[in-house]
């Protein structure tokens, strides 16, 4: 699993980086990590904007209790996708 950031300054303090580091070494997306990928591209435009909402409104119309049935929402939203 990758996470990407934007340059909003809070996203890299030296405490938040450090975390993210722990948590996701060498799978940084953002400012002052290992991969550089400049804030607002237009490479992630539609994810920002539709498909994220998209995927999180169809995730969202069924409870779950547990992370595998989570993981199994998501699949079934991006077949259906």
């Amino acid at each position: 699993m990758y996470i990407q950031h934007d340059e909003a300054i809070s996203h890299y303090t030296r405490h938040v980086m450090q975390h993210l580091n722990d948590t996701f070494p060498n799978r940084l997306i953002g400012h002052g990590s290992t991969i550089k990928w400049p804030p607002r591209s237009p490479d992630f435009t539609l994810l920002d904007f539709c498909l994220w909402s998209l995927m999180k409104s169809g995730v969202n119309r069924k409870n779950v209790y547990t992370r595998d049935e989570l993981l199994v929402n998501i699949l079934n939203v991006i077949s259906c996708i």
